[in-house]
């Protein structure tokens, strides 16, 4: 019977001896998948702030830019009553003689009208809507030139959104 008894308890010995290595090991697997659940949770939460902190440097960017852009516009609508304005429309003739040749007509502001009548170039209309500039039309209506102020934005924007943000500093 002793003998009997040595070997259950052994054999309960051994028992529970397994059953704490399998909870050791349980916890040790639970333990580090805990870890690695840990630091892809924390590797999300860091991603997505990183997105929203360049989500939010765009934005503030993007609108420098366009009040750089809305700036440059008061710019043009100011300088197109300025002293200086004539010799502009004077050079944008000369391009328009370059590239239309010598007969041409413009589209203007009613307030450049006299500037154009005075420099002998046809008036097409002088009803344009515009900060500034002109539209010159070829002698045969084939070719247009817009040297519209609103054009010239439009032509280079990408160029002066560049300028803007890289101003940002």
């Amino acid at each position: 019977m002793k003998e009997l008894e040595d070997s259950f308890r052994s054999k309960l010995q051994e028992i529970e001896n397994r059953k704490a290595a399998e909870i050791s090991k349980i916890k040790a697997l639970a333990d580090s998948q805990t870890a690695i659940a840990v630091k892809k949770e924390r590797d999300q939460i860091l991603s997505a702030a990183r997105l929203r902190a360049k989500r939010i440097l765009y934005e503030a960017n993007e609108a420098m830019v366009e009040a750089g852009l809305e700036k440059a516009r008061e710019v043009l609508k100011e300088y197109s009553g300025s002293e200086s304005y004539p010799q502009l429309l004077a050079r944008f003739i000369n391009q328009a003689k370059s590239k239309l040749g010598k007969k041409f007509s413009v589209r203007c502001r009613k307030e450049d009208r006299r500037f154009f009548a005075e420099e002998g170039i046809e008036l097409e209309g002088t009803n344009l809507e515009t900060m500034g500039g002109a539209i010159f039309t070829s002698g045969d209506g084939k070719l247009e030139l817009n040297l519209t102020f609103e054009e010239l934005l439009r032509i280079h924007e990408d160029e002066l959104r560049a300028a803007i943000s890289s101003k940002r500093g």
